[in-house]
């Protein structure tokens, strides 16, 4: 409990220069169904998610990266 502040904190600090790649994951136009893709009453298969990798987020990434190097040269 007494940690916790300064974990969260770094966490916050150490994703936030990755904020335009899930921005790019995850865009807020996109449709997402809330409830899965499985059938209400089956049990959903436990899955290892892939690594998220996204030309979309890539670019982001690169344009905010380009945007800051030339915004402080």
């Amino acid at each position: 409990p007494i940690s916790q502040p300064t974990v969260s904190g770094a966490h916050f600090f150490a994703t936030l220069p990755l904020l335009p790649y899930k921005m790019g994951l995850n865009p807020p136009w996109e449709c997402k169904y809330a409830l899965g893709y499985y059938r209400p009453g089956s049990c959903a298969p436990y899955i290892i998610p892939p690594v998220p990798i996204s030309g979309r987020a890539i670019a982001a990434e690169a344009a905010a990266v380009s945007g800051v190097i030339f915004l402080f040269p």
